[in-house]
C-alpha cells in the first residue's frame, strides 16, 4: 500500500512540476473521444467476493492488471475490451493479525493447484466480443474470459463514471463493471459443498490515453 502511494504521490508531482498553471480539467459526463486508451493499473482494481462457509461474504483482489480499450465515441457498440490480470497478484488481505509462519498461507493456497494454479495458468484473461449500449451511461458487455486454463463467455453490466481532459496530458476515462461466474465451470472444483461456487467479480476501470500513460509512467 505504501508503495502505492508513493507511485501516486510521484505521479502528482511530476504532473504538476510540468506546468502548474494548467491544471487538468475538471470530470466531465461527455464520454471519452474515439481512440485507443491503455488500463492504468494503479487506479484500476478487479474485486471479488465469494460465500465462506455459507455464513459471509470473503472478498478478495488482484493488484496487477493491464490491457487496452479501443473505442468509438459515436459507437460504443464497437469498443474493444481486453484485460489481463497476473493471477499470482491475488490479494485477500491474510497477513493482518497472523503469526510470520501464517503469513500469506490463505494467498498461496489460492495460488496453489486446488485453486488458481498460476504456475500453470499464470493469467487471467477477458476479451470482449459484443458490447451493447443501454443508454444512460450503461453497457453491457459480453466476452470470453479465460481462467484456470478454461474459456467461457461471460455477460457484464458496465456504469460509465466520468472523462477528465487536460491539454497537456490527453484523456482517462472510467467504467465500473459487475458480473457473476461460478467457478466449477473453470474447473476450480475444491471444496464446493463448504466455499461459495458463485463468485461476483467487480471491475472499476481506468484508461489512459497514450499521451497521459507516458507522463504517469516517468
Amino acid at each position: 500500500m505504501l508503495l502505492k502511494l508513493a507511485l501516486a504521490a510521484s505521479t502528482l508531482f511530476s504532473i504538476a512540476a510540468i506546468d502548474p498553471q494548467s491544471p487538468p480539467a475538471a470530470p466531465t459526463s461527455k464520454p471519452a473521444a474515439s481512440g485507443r486508451y491503455d488500463i492504468d493499473n494503479l487506479h484500476t482494481a478487479v474485486m471479488f467476493k465469494v460465500r465462506h462457509l455459507g455464513v459471509s461474504n470473503s472478498y478478495g483482489r488482484f493488484n496487477q492488471v493491464s490491457g487496452s480499450l479501443i473505442l468509438d465515441a459515436d459507437k460504443p457498440d464497437e469498443a474493444l475490451l481486453q484485460l489481463k490480470i497476473d493471477a499470482k497478484s491475488i490479494d485477500t488481505n491474510d497477513e493482518t493479525g497472523v503469526t510470520d509462519a501464517q503469513l500469506d498461507a490463505r494467498d498461496k493456497h489460492l495460488r496453489g493447484p486446488d485453486f488458481f494454479n498460476v504456475e500453470e495458468f499464470p493469467t487471467i484473461e477477458f476479451e470482449s466480443t459484443t458490447v451493447t449500449d443501454q443508454g444512460a451511461g450503461k453497457l453491457q458487455i459480453v466476452g470470453d474470459l479465460t481462467l484456470h486454463g478454461v474459456t467461457k463467455s461471460v455477460t457484464a453490466s458496465a456504469e460509465y463514471i466520468g472523462t477528465n481532459t487536460g491539454v497537456q496530458f490527453g484523456t482517462s476515462f472510467g467504467y465500473e463493471a459487475k458480473f457473476t461466474l461460478n467457478r466449477l465451470d473453470f474447473e476450480m472444483n475444491y471444496m464446493p459443498e463448504l466455499l461459495g461456487t458463485e463468485i461476483t467479480v467487480l471491475v472499476a476501470l481506468e484508461a489512459l490515453s497514450a499521451a497521459l500513460r507516458r507522463a504517469c509512467d516517468r
